[in-house]
């Protein structure tokens, strides 16, 4: 009896310490590399994304390689990408289309302009008509055809390519592109629509697109105050215009670096991916932009006397139109857009601030 009772506890005493024992046992059994990817401070469970930096830097200047634990260790260059990322693989079915082996997606060979689309036949439509007509195309035997999102329409951009350099679009040449002449009086290529609205949050009256070629804006110039047309973003840029609207209307662009604006631009179908049509959506909210506290009667200044808004226009009109266009307006662009209630892309007298300026949303 003591003996098996002393035989008790030594099981009692000894089991908890033989099951960790055991565990190690089978994980190093069936993870036999488990050691060295523990210690292993590089080692990445997939493939992260390269972007070809092999230097290393401090705040300002190129340093050696930092050890682990050092100071900047761990930036870009120190970790082995998947250089693959990014690089097409274009397949030419030999019917007009391609496809991108590497995304999946099938594109048309032709843009709107080479296919004669759009009200004038010359492949230039506002975002309206751009979704309409990809929507209703038929090429090539399919019918899905569509405008490509963003970062779809990005991922053909080829950026060893632009006007200036080999005097092409920023797009491998299996594709064919429209030329056309620009705001320049030169030849150029085009800006392609894409699907996306630039959503804010109380203005959605703008769509994303990437230009293929040159990137316009108006530059002026402070001293003289003459404007300067400048390809200020490049080949390959992605920028917004208004869905619709008169391009007459933004002579000098928008924005701090006077953007040009179309409105009426080109469009290259995409078709393929996940991109099955929902018809039902969220529950649209309707938001309203902050309103400043009443703290006099509409329209009256100080002592119930009318604000001299006259001095505004005055002092910002410099073409003595009547009116501010978004190049004339010297402040943020965000508060040009506030005041501009109409969305016309100018400020007339009753939309002149009448105190500090509106805070953007």
């Amino acid at each position: 009896m003591i003996a098996h009772v002393k035989n008790n506890k030594f099981k009692k005493t000894c089991s908890p310490l033989r099951l960790p024992v055991i565990l190690l046992l089978l994980i190093f059994t069936w993870y036999p590399n488990l050691s060295s990817a523990q210690t292993a401070a590089d080692t990445i469970p997939y493939p992260i994304v390269d972007t070809a930096q092999i230097r290393c830097y401090s705040n300002n200047a190129e340093i050696e390689y930092p050890k682990a634990n050092a100071a900047f260790f761990g930036q870009d260059a120190q970790y082995n990408g998947n250089q693959n990322y990014g690089k097409n693989d274009f397949k030419d079915h030999n019917n007009g289309t391609v496809t991108d082996q590497a995304t999946g997606l099938m594109w048309i060979k032709l843009d709107s302009g080479k296919l004669k689309a759009g009200k004038n036949k010359d492949g230039k439509m506002n975002w309206r008509e751009a979704l309409k007509w990809a929507e209703n195309l038929e090429y090539a035997g399919y019918s899905d055809w569509r405008l490509p999102n963003v970062k779809e329409l990005q991922s053909i951009v080829d950026y060893t390519r632009s006007p200036a350099t080999t005097n092409s679009a920023a797009i491998d040449p299996i594709f064919q592109t429209t030329s056309f002449i620009a705001e320049s009086g030169k030849a150029d290529y085009p800006c392609y629509w894409t699907g996306t609205t630039h959503a804010g949050l109380y203005r959605y009256s703008t769509a994303a697109y990437l230009a293929f070629g040159r990137s316009f804006g108006w530059m002026q110039n402070r001293r003289n105050g003459r404007y300067m047309l400048m390809d200020v973003h490049g080949a390959g840029s992605q920028r917004s215009d208004p869905k619709m609207g008169d391009p007459s209307r933004f002579p000098y662009g928008r924005g701090p670096q006077g953007d040009v604006i179309r409105i009426y631009n080109f469009v290259r179908c995409v078709r393929g991916g996940i991109a099955t049509p929902r018809l039902v959506g969220p529950k649209v909210q309707m938001i309203q932009s902050p309103q400043r506290p009443q703290q006099m009667r509409p329209g009256m200044g100080p002592n119930n006397q009318r604000p001299r808004r006259g001095n505004f226009i005055r002092r910002l009109d410099r073409n003595r139109d009547g009116k501010i266009s978004a190049s004339e307006f010297d402040g943020p662009a965000d508060h040009f857009n506030v005041l501009d209630r109409n969305n016309d892309g100018y400020l007339s007298e009753s939309e002149a601030p009448q105190g500090p300026p509106p805070r953007a949303p």
